[in-house]
């Protein structure tokens, strides 16, 4: 057993909804989409940067809208392009990878790489945040960890970060795999594959956006803080094992 630490890392993959000039034609009449959470993950851009500042870690985001093409689904995933941009031609889908999807998950690899050889372990925080209501179901929980429940380590840690953030929160509805499930298609689940379960950790957290649009400045400042805060501790605590 070790008590080493690890090196932190943060992403935000569906951090804004902006639409490329040269691609705008295909989203015409479509505001009302790109701002809801099928256009971006809503305000969560906000609470990861002020954790990135907390945590001096490194952070890779983008601010390209998800119906682009979304940077949290693998290659062969069917809802990779969104129905906008399904019709163009195969040729400019390639395009479209090249210029906003290869180079984030690039940099993905490369700072993971980096940090696994300074630190030898790496803790890969995704940022999401989850609409407060789906097909008339009500989300209570305030957020959610979402990890692979077959890797001890993705179980363990995040049972020591739940323990943590409610120190921070006492009053919060904490989930573990819900909405979704965290060995589910995506970035996380990808890099999991690439590195070695004793050196990566893969998490996303999934905030919830009706809690987030109530916010003001300072409950947001807040409410990084204690993430950050309560990721560091945990990241400082955890008795590090090997699968």
């Amino acid at each position: 057993m070790t008590h080493a630490t690890a090196s932190i890392l943060l992403t935000c993959e569906h951090g804004g909804n902006q639409i490329p000039k040269e691609y705008q034609v295909q989203f015409k009449n479509s505001d009302q989409v790109l701002n809801t959470h099928r256009g971006l993950d809503i305000g969560v851009l906000e609470i990861a940067k002020l954790m990135q500042k907390q945590l001096q870690a490194p952070f890779i985001y983008s601010t390209t809208s998800r119906l682009v093409a979304d940077l949290n689904r693998t290659l062969n995933n069917p809802t990779l392009f969104s129905e906008f941009m399904q019709p163009l031609a195969k040729t400019t889908l390639k395009k479209v990878l090249a210029k906003y999807y290869l180079p984030h998950w690039a940099k993905v690899r490369k700072n993971i790489r980096t940090l696994l050889h300074t630190e030898n372990r790496v803790v890969h925080v995704a940022v999401h945040s989850m609409t407060a209501q789906l097909n008339g179901q009500k989300r209570k929980m305030h957020l959610a960890l979402l990890y692979n429940p077959a890797f001890k380590n993705e179980v363990g840690f995040s049972s020591s970060w739940i323990k943590e953030l409610r120190k921070e929160f006492p009053d919060y509805i904490i989930a573990r795999n819900k909405p979704y499930r965290g060995d589910g298609d995506g970035l996380t689940c990808e890099m999991r594959k690439e590195n070695k379960p004793d050196n990566y950790i893969g998490l996303e957290i999934e905030l919830n956006q009706g809690m987030l649009l109530t916010m003001t400045a300072k409950q947001k400042a807040k409410l990084a803080t204690g993430l950050a805060r309560s990721l560091d501790r945990a990241v400082k605590r955890y008795p590090w094992k090997n699968q």
